[in-house]
């Protein structure tokens, strides 16, 4: 946080109601030690692979996220893949806790995915959008209508994490608490494909 990239100056989310500016950064892991060896010592990858079914696992970017005490901002419901340069459906993303006390800040909807080729329009976390595509669709208001859908989420402590498809729907609450939630998010994809697209 102290020496951010240029996605760290770009994507943290400073909340109008004055409370902490919520951080994001990522494309770090090469110049990080720490996240390189992640990337390439941990088992990571190998369960990737093997939730992907895929002999391979190719590593595509990792993510920080820190949600500091009192910090209001809401992560809105999306899904990751609009947001990425790769399409294709042998995909993972894990979204790992790295401080106790995590019961339902992440949530999704279990385990219906959009079907193949509607995507919904992706939102930057400040409540912009990203793209202007005529492609995407408008997401339903899910928080307006949870009767409606299977939301499930988890009481998560560091160590666990949650491994789910870039098409999964998700979220994730503000931070009420009197302590900073800090969360590391790895992303792989198999070749099967996606294959990088120009424009995406």
């Amino acid at each position: 946080m102290a020496n951010p990239s240029e996605y760290g100056h770009a994507r943290t989310v400073v909340p109008k109601d004055g409370s902490a500016p919520f951080f994001q950064d990522y494309c770090n892991w090469s110049r990080i030690a720490d996240f390189e060896q992640f990337v390439r010592q941990s088992p990571a990858a190998e369960i990737a692979a093997a939730l992907m079914q895929s002999s391979t696992a190719k590593f595509f970017h990792e993510h920080t996220l820190v949600k500091p005490a009192g910090g209001s901002t809401v992560t809105p419901w999306h899904h990751d893949q609009p947001y990425y340069c790769v399409e294709g459906r042998q995909n993972v993303s894990f979204w790992i806790p790295l401080d106790p006390g995590c019961a339902g800040d992440f949530a999704a909807l279990h385990p219906r995915l959009p079907p193949v080729g509607e995507e919904f329009s992706p939102t930057r976390f400040n409540g912009s959008k990203l793209y202007q595509h005529g492609r995407f669709k408008e997401l339903p208001d899910i928080d307006a209508h949870q009767d409606e859908y299977d939301i499930v989420s988890w009481a998560l402590e560091p160590g666990d994490a949650v491994a789910f498809h870039y098409r999964t729907l998700h979220g994730a609450r503000g931070n009420a608490t009197a302590r900073a939630r800090r969360v590391f998010s790895a992303r792989w994809w198999a070749t099967t494909p996606p294959l990088l697209t120009a424009g995406a």
